[in-house]
């Protein structure tokens, strides 16, 4: 893998990198939390009389499950990409900036604490927003501190 850019004004990867967006343990105590809420719903539908189980009250609750169980799959799943000449990342909505475009990085990143919080590389095009990328690999690690030292001067 060639992680450093391939000229110093712009930047560009050999290979792409791709990796996790969020660690092992997160996804765990994620797991952990939607396998509580999911047996903790179905105790409760058990104890409901099937006259309640059919009210428009248990149908909104029954949507606040599916979308919560949905959030959860999208960040089991969710990847990011430092491609050639752009960085991606897939979640609930794609989030992908042109790599040429980014005028201003900056890497959040706690040492020693990344097993349970992703490294997170925040970049802005031009006086755009700030878009947070997600990075639960080694190897993210070191693509994200390359856009950042090119991008800050640090």
């Amino acid at each position: 893998m060639n992680a450093e850019p391939s000229a110093a004004d712009s930047l560009r990867f050999e290979q792409p990198v791709i990796g996790p967006a969020y660690g092992r343990v997160y996804k765990l105590l994620l797991l952990f939390c939607l396998a509580a809420l999911t047996v903790w719903g179905a105790r409760l539908a058990l104890q409901l009389p099937a006259s309640q189980l059919r009210s428009p009250l248990t149908l909104w609750g029954l949507c606040g499950f599916l979308v919560v169980l949905y959030m959860g799959i999208v960040l089991l799943r969710s990847t990011t990409t430092v491609g050639p000449d752009q960085l991606r990342q897939a979640w609930f909505w794609r989030k992908e900036v042109p790599l040429a475009a980014i005028s201003d990085a900056r890497l959040m990143r706690w040492r020693g604490l990344e097993w349970l919080v992703a490294p997170r590389l925040y970049v802005r095009s031009g006086p755009g927003p700030w878009i947070g990328y997600h990075g639960a690999s080694p190897e993210l690690w070191a693509a994200f501190e390359t856009i950042a030292r090119a991008r800050t001067g640090r």
